[in-house]
Protein backbone atom coordinates (compact mmCIF):
# COMPACT_ATOMS: atom_id res chain seq x y z
CA UNK A 1 0.00 0.00 0.00
CA UNK A 2 2.93 2.27 0.70
CA UNK A 3 3.90 2.24 -3.19
CA UNK A 4 0.46 2.77 -3.81
CA UNK A 5 -0.11 6.23 -1.62
CA UNK A 6 3.25 7.02 -3.02
CA UNK A 7 1.76 6.92 -6.92
CA UNK A 8 -1.16 8.75 -6.05
CA UNK A 9 0.27 11.58 -4.06
CA UNK A 10 2.74 12.07 -7.24
CA UNK A 11 -0.43 11.77 -9.56
CA UNK A 12 -2.08 14.24 -7.42
CA UNK A 13 0.68 16.86 -7.29
CA UNK A 14 1.42 16.06 -11.36
CA UNK A 15 -2.43 16.83 -11.76
CA UNK A 16 -1.61 20.49 -10.48
CA UNK A 17 0.34 20.82 -13.66
CA UNK A 18 -2.86 21.87 -16.31
CA UNK A 19 -4.49 23.83 -13.38
CA UNK A 20 -1.31 25.83 -13.26
CA UNK A 21 -1.99 27.19 -17.48
CA UNK A 22 -5.68 28.03 -16.89
CA UNK A 23 -4.66 30.57 -14.22
CA UNK A 24 -2.92 33.46 -13.15
CA UNK A 25 0.01 34.18 -11.06
CA UNK A 26 -1.75 34.88 -8.10
CA UNK A 27 -4.48 32.23 -8.62
CA UNK A 28 -1.44 30.16 -8.38
CA UNK A 29 0.08 30.75 -5.17
CA UNK A 30 -3.22 29.06 -3.58
CA UNK A 31 -1.78 26.24 -4.91
CA UNK A 32 1.22 25.87 -2.54
CA UNK A 33 -0.57 24.91 0.42
CA UNK A 34 -1.92 21.59 -0.65
CA UNK A 35 1.64 21.35 -2.75
CA UNK A 36 3.50 21.75 0.60
CA UNK A 37 1.27 19.38 2.92
CA UNK A 38 1.25 16.67 0.39
CA UNK A 39 5.13 16.66 -0.17
CA UNK A 40 6.00 16.96 3.42
CA UNK A 41 3.78 13.81 3.55
CA UNK A 42 4.63 12.33 0.36
CA UNK A 43 9.06 12.63 1.16
CA UNK A 44 9.01 10.64 4.81
CA UNK A 45 7.14 8.10 3.10
CA UNK A 46 9.41 7.77 0.32
CA UNK A 47 12.15 7.44 3.49
CA UNK A 48 10.35 4.70 4.28
CA UNK A 49 9.16 6.57 7.84
CA UNK A 50 5.71 4.87 7.55
CA UNK A 51 7.41 1.70 9.69
CA UNK A 52 7.11 3.52 12.63
CA UNK A 53 4.73 4.30 14.41
CA UNK A 54 5.13 8.35 14.77
CA UNK A 55 6.15 8.35 11.31
CA UNK A 56 2.77 7.26 9.94
CA UNK A 57 0.85 9.64 12.31
CA UNK A 58 2.59 12.36 10.55
CA UNK A 59 2.37 11.32 6.91
CA UNK A 60 -1.61 10.39 7.26
CA UNK A 61 -2.19 14.10 9.10
CA UNK A 62 -0.23 15.73 6.43
CA UNK A 63 -1.69 13.56 3.68
CA UNK A 64 -5.15 14.15 4.96
CA UNK A 65 -4.57 17.93 5.41
CA UNK A 66 -3.08 18.26 1.86
CA UNK A 67 -5.91 16.72 0.33
CA UNK A 68 -7.96 18.89 2.41
CA UNK A 69 -6.28 21.89 1.10
CA UNK A 70 -6.53 21.17 -2.91
CA UNK A 71 -10.16 21.01 -2.24
CA UNK A 72 -10.23 24.67 -0.89
CA UNK A 73 -7.11 25.80 -2.96
CA UNK A 74 -9.39 24.87 -6.06
CA UNK A 75 -12.46 26.21 -4.92
CA UNK A 76 -10.72 29.72 -3.76
CA UNK A 77 -9.17 29.78 -7.42
CA UNK A 78 -12.37 29.57 -9.50
CA UNK A 79 -14.35 31.84 -7.43
CA UNK A 80 -11.42 34.43 -8.57
CA UNK A 81 -11.16 33.71 -11.63
CA UNK A 82 -14.97 33.59 -11.64
CA UNK A 83 -14.96 37.33 -10.31
CA UNK A 84 -12.33 38.33 -12.23
CA UNK A 85 -14.54 37.22 -15.39
CA UNK A 86 -17.00 39.09 -14.23
CA UNK A 87 -15.94 42.44 -13.16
Amino acid sequence: MAHVYILLTISSLILFIPVIFIIDRVEALLLLLPTYFLLKSLIPMIKGEWMDKGGVGAICKNGFIGMLFIFVALTGIFIIKGLVQIF
